[in-house]
């Protein structure tokens, strides 16, 4: 017997092993939008410092995040996008400079 899909498949890398340290920059935060390319979002915020991507029906969705902590619970500014398999942005979230 085959080995079936998982419906939801996530994976999470901390990139903080890699030399990349939690970061954020609000003001460039705040000109994250819907409709922008990934490409256009690590240009503009730099590389994430958190990337999980979620696998469902053979699809990818990717989520980046930046943060100022590494800990979420302490952060106090934080960034997460969504990022479609077309490769634009789905969603943006976040309480950066709130």
């Amino acid at each position: 017997m085959k080995n079936s899909q998982h419906p939801l498949f996530a994976l999470i890398i901390s990139l903080s092993g890699c030399s990349v340290m939690p970061h954020i920059n609000c003001e460039k935060a705040q000109k994250v939008s819907v409709g922008m390319s990934e490409k256009e979002v690590v240009r503009l915020m730099g590389d994430p410092y958190v990337v999980q991507i979620n696998m469902q029906n053979g699809k990818h969705e990717k989520v980046f995040g930046w943060q100022d902590q590494e800990s979420i619970a302490a952060s106090k500014n934080l960034l997460r996008v969504k990022v479609s398999t077309d490769g634009h942005i789905s969603e943006v979230s976040g309480n950066c400079g709130e």
